[in-house]
């Protein structure tokens, strides 16, 4: 959106369909939500990045990851070891990681 404002519902709506579209398409093996619009998108909830991080949840049968947004890491850099854990649980989650 305009000015990197959050979008408005229903613009995140309009986009929904396109999402889901590009979702099945790629069938990704894991996603990785960065901040907390795409996390509330895909999860259906207004739960707090840092709370919903730290485990693997589930969007369409797909293993999805919560992590902070970049832009997020460059103004609070002590959260960054964090966010790479988010990173390794999200490589945990395909299948070459059982056998590396």
């Amino acid at each position: 959106p305009p000015d990197n404002r959050d979008p408005k519902p229903e613009e995140a709506r309009a986009c929904r369909g396109f999402l889901d579209r590009q979702i099945e398409a790629l069938a990704p093996e894991v996603i990785v939500a960065l901040g907390r619009v795409p996390a509330h998108q895909l999860l259906e909830t207004e739960t707090a990045v840092g709370r919903l991080r730290g485990r693997v949840h589930e969007y369409r049968g797909i293993p999805l990851v919560v992590t902070w947004h970049p832009a997020y890491l460059l103004r609070s850099p002590r959260e960054k070891a964090r966010a790479w854990e988010d990173l390794q649980r999200a490589r945990a989650c395909l299948p070459s990681a059982a056998t590396d």
